[in-house]
């Protein structure tokens, strides 16, 4: 993948997932497209945020009146595709304080990088950030009690169904995605999530995934007219089944294990790396190396 020529287009305000799937003779983004657009972005987003505070404050109100009522004490909170953090920042404050452990994922580091610095200028609560596929959450079933997202969800055409599964699967309690409608968007707003492979009839992936879709809630002024926001307000199909909001290798889904600074599964032989704190767990990430844990002395 010619990553310079990608930098080259952003930076001349062309739309680099239009060029990757050009490139590729692709028809939809995967989650290598996704990574580099997004990667080329970082810092965009935090500097956005400085400057239309007023907007994102009036976003995160709305988020909160819709995600409080489903919180309890000592919930744990997952934000799927975080990206600089710049909403999670605003929304922290207006969550309640008696929340328990705060996990962010995206599946850019370099957006990650930054999201850490813009949730200690907001003097923000600790949260866990770790890189990742939302395809493939590096986290056991129903480990988490909330899952959220804002515009996460967006850029995967063709992979509704498996996104709504893969957050199912990991959630306990409800999961309220906010995310563009494209059955209630106009006809000149579909064209343009058709082009750019945005996400189409959430509603029927998330019947197909054995959720019950409580309520879906426009958000007002959205932020571009033409990609209008929704809340979807989810009830995962009940079980019986809880575990910890551990680190879970996103191949063989059993806990990691810390090993001489990586994670590893001790069933899938990989190890995931942790830069500057922050662990990298997506499937294309993992180090086949399965003596990590062995004794590899040379016998004399």
């Amino acid at each position: 993948m010619d990553i310079r020529r990608a930098k080259e287009v952003y930076e001349s305000g062309g739309n680099v997932t239009d060029y990757l799937r050009q490139a590729r003779g692709q028809s939809r983004n995967d989650a290598e497209i996704i990574e580099i657009a997004y990667d080329l972005q970082a810092g965009s987003y935090s500097s956005a945020a400085l400057k239309n505070a007023d907007r994102l404050e009036s976003y995160a109100d709305q988020v909160a009146a819709i995600l409080s009522p489903c919180l309890r004490d000592g919930d744990v909170f997952l934000d799927i595709g975080t990206g600089e953090c710049t909403t999670l920042a605003h929304l922290e404050r207006r969550l309640s304080s008696s929340l328990g452990r705060m996990l962010a994922c995206d599946i850019s580091w370099s957006r990650l990088c930054y999201g850490r610095a813009f949730l200690d200028h907001a003097g923000c609560r600790p949260v866990d950030l770790f890189a990742a596929d939302l395809l493939h959450l590096p986290l056991q079933a129903k480990s988490v009690d909330i899952v959220w997202s804002s515009h996460a969800l967006e850029p995967n055409a063709g992979n509704e169904l498996a996104a709504i599964e893969e957050i199912l699967r990991v959630c306990r309690s409800c999961a309220v995605l906010f995310e563009p409608s494209y059955e209630k968007n106009s006809p000149d707003g579909r064209a343009r999530m058709d082009r750019l492979g945005y996400v189409k009839d959430l509603p029927g992936a998330i019947a197909a995934a054995g959720g019950d879709l409580l309520a879906c809630i426009p958000i007002r002024e959205p932020q571009n007219p033409l990609n209008p926001t929704h809340a979807y307000v989810i009830r995962p199909p009940a079980s019986d089944s809880a575990n910890t909001a551990a680190w879970a290798c996103p191949v063989a889904n059993d806990r990691l294990g810390e090993i001489d600074g990586f994670l590893y599964s001790h069933e899938s032989g990989l190890a995931y790396p942790v830069l500057k704190g922050v662990p990298i767990l997506r499937k294309s990430a993992g180090v086949l190396a399965t003596v990590l844990d062995a004794n590899t002395t040379i016998p004399a």
